[in-house]
């Protein structure tokens, strides 16, 4: 599982004695969305922003979706996938390169 590093928005701020980050300047408290909360999601339609993207992860299948999200999510291998899924490596590959191959379709599709 990949850590998140600090940015250069969670230092302090120079000649601040207060130890203020830029961060911390930045939140909104009165936004619905929780930063914390899209950074604990497991669910790769929570940090996609293109809309024709997002559209071509919906249109995946369930199990689709579930790999491609613990790949570029959890930043698991598929070997590690597999281990969690309960299925063979080769499976889980299959299963990744065939969504990988759907989204490039349904990208190039809306291109047209």
């Amino acid at each position: 599982m990949l850590k998140r590093h600090p940015l250069t928005v969670d230092q302090p701020i120079k000649n601040d004695t207060s130890n203020t980050s830029f961060n911390a300047m930045l939140v909104d408290v009165e936004t619905e969305i929780q930063v914390e909360d899209i950074l604990r999601s497991d669910n790769i339609e929570d940090y996609i922003t293109n809309p024709v993207l997002y559209e071509a992860i919906q249109s995946l299948t369930e199990k689709q979706k579930e790999v491609i999200s613990l790949a570029y999510v959890k930043g698991l291998t598929d070997t590690e996938i597999s281990k969690v899924l309960n299925k063979s490596q080769q499976a889980v590959s299959k299963i990744h390169k065939a969504a990988l191959k759907s989204i490039c379709k349904f990208i190039e599709k809306k291109e047209d």
